[in-house]
């Protein structure tokens, strides 16, 4: 895990297909005031909920802190454990990036600008959601 500024976390997580040549998937974990967002959850796999377990105990985290989960595109990689996550988790909410319903609805593509300025308007309001309440 690497902490790319003050609070934001790149987290490595296994990949176990042997049909491709990547070996991980990057993930990402956002400190708020009311928990952690994680972007995009991994694969589902044993070796990928471990490792994300593990990583998250190297910051003193653990699933239960994750209060919401956003997921970047719908590849398996990214979704897999969004079901047990969720299960376990203190997560109020699975957010589905813009980007999801480009890869499900190709007829509504947007200019990636928009795209964009929507998943930085959902990152903003997590940041911002402990002030409102």
């Amino acid at each position: 895990m690497i902490e790319v500024i003050p609070g934001i976390y790149r987290l490595k997580l296994p990949l176990s297909i042997p049909q491709t040549s990547m070996k991980y998937v990057n993930s990402y974990l956002i400190r708020g005031d009311k928990g952690y967002l994680l972007v995009d959850t991994g694969w589902n796999s044993r070796e990928s909920f471990d490792s994300l377990q593990k990583q998250l105990a190297e910051i003193g985290a653990d699933i239960k802190d994750i209060s919401q989960i956003v997921v970047t595109h719908i590849h398996p990689d990214h979704y897999g454990l969004v079901g047990e996550l969720k299960r376990l988790s203190q997560a109020k909410s699975l957010n589905l990036s813009s980007n999801f319903f480009l890869y499900l609805f190709p007829c509504y593509r947007l200019p990636f600008i928009i795209s964009l300025s929507m998943d930085l308007k959902a990152l903003h309001a997590f940041s911002n959601s402990s002030n409102n309440s």
